[in-house]
């Protein structure tokens, strides 16, 4: 079941809606980690977020963004511009980094994954470019154990942006999966699930 971001919930910062209401973007004024929630609540279930974005720049500075899974009490999978990486946080702390090197301006594909099996969490985080296919392997994988979460995961997906750059950051595209890999699209004729 994916959902479209349609119906985000403002939790802090400013987010406007394009006039079709298909895109969001997160203000640059003021400047805050901007958050909103949106699709259904997802309580400790296998799950994947993707969001396709825009942050435009000026000269070298660039916004930070960023997807999550379960609410703020959940993980997120962000740009760090300012050291060229992306990085895997859960309740503000960094758990894992990973080099990656954003351009000024250019759409991102973001997609985090989350996977339960027994009492662990594997976590998985991609990026791509526009003109890129989506990449088979995970630019970061990451273990979590459930007695290192003190919490339950339960919350709904996450748009997360702090606009230093001074212009808003758009997300085009967003949805959640309650299951964490694509389902490949069947071609037509496909008759592979019949006996």
């Amino acid at each position: 079941m994916g959902k479209a971001a349609g119906g985000l919930t403002t939790l802090s910062g400013r987010w406007a809606a394009s006039s079709d209401g298909k895109d969001w973007c997160a203000q640059s004024v003021p400047l805050v980690d901007a958050w909103c929630v949106f699709g259904p609540e997802i309580r400790e279930k296998s799950a994947r977020v993707e969001a396709r974005v825009i942050a435009p720049g000026q000269g070298r500075i660039l916004s930070r963004f960023g997807v999550g899974l379960y609410g703020k009490n959940g993980v997120q999978w962000r740009t760090a511009p300012s050291r060229n990486e992306m990085e895997l946080i859960r309740r503000g702390a960094v758990l894992a980094r990973v080099e990656f090197a954003q351009k000024l301006g250019e759409p991102l594909h973001l997609e985090l994954s989350m996977t339960q099996s027994g009492t662990k969490w594997e976590v998985s985080g991609r990026v791509w470019r526009d003109q890129e296919d989506r990449p088979k392997e995970a630019l970061l994988s990451h273990r979590l154990y459930e007695e290192e979460l003190e919490v339950p995961l339960a919350g709904q997906a996450v748009l997360t942006a702090a606009a230093f750059s001074g212009e808003a950051v758009q997300f085009t595209e967003a949805a959640v999966f309650e299951h964490p890999e694509p389902v490949p699209e069947k071609k037509k004729g496909d008759r592979s699930d019949h006996p």
